[in-house]
């Protein structure tokens, strides 16, 4: 009896680690970019390609990036420390793409940051308090 519940934790707690590092979003290191502007350090987007609307706005130069494979995540003036996939009850978990991110507290308010990552839409999730992003402490 005690060595079935103890194979019962030790799959419950290996479920946990897969699932919890399974929704991890891999960016590769980061593309640090000057700005003209004084950045808040409050927000991010991703760019599916080179001739993409923000990028145009803010002057930021994706050369070198091959959109047919990538997608590039741009964050203003902080470095993303981790991104990772939102569970929703509303929609199945495979099916979204609704992301949230947790950024350095260091700011940088000169500093886009540039990240390229596998070809996969992500989202800023307007359902929670700013896109549910959260800055480190």
């Amino acid at each position: 009896m005690i060595l079935l519940a103890l194979c019962l934790l030790m799959v419950s707690i290996i479920g946990y680690f897969y699932v919890e590092n399974s929704n991890l979003i891999t960016l590769e290191e980061p593309v640090s970019i000057d700005s003209s502007i004084d950045l808040t350090g409050t927000w991010w987007f991703m760019a599916a390609n080179s001739d993409d609307e923000n990028l145009m706005k803010y002057g930021i130069s994706t050369d070198g990036i091959d959109f047919e494979q990538h997608n590039v995540v741009v964050s203003n003036g902080r470095e993303i420390q981790k991104m990772s996939f939102v569970r929703s009850d509303k929609f199945p978990f495979r099916r979204t793409h609704f992301a949230k991110v947790l950024l350095k507290k260091e700011i940088h308010k000169r500093t886009w940051f540039v990240y390229k990552m596998k070809k996969m839409e992500v989202y800023m999730d307007e359902r929670y308090f700013h896109g549910n992003i959260q800055i480190s402490k």
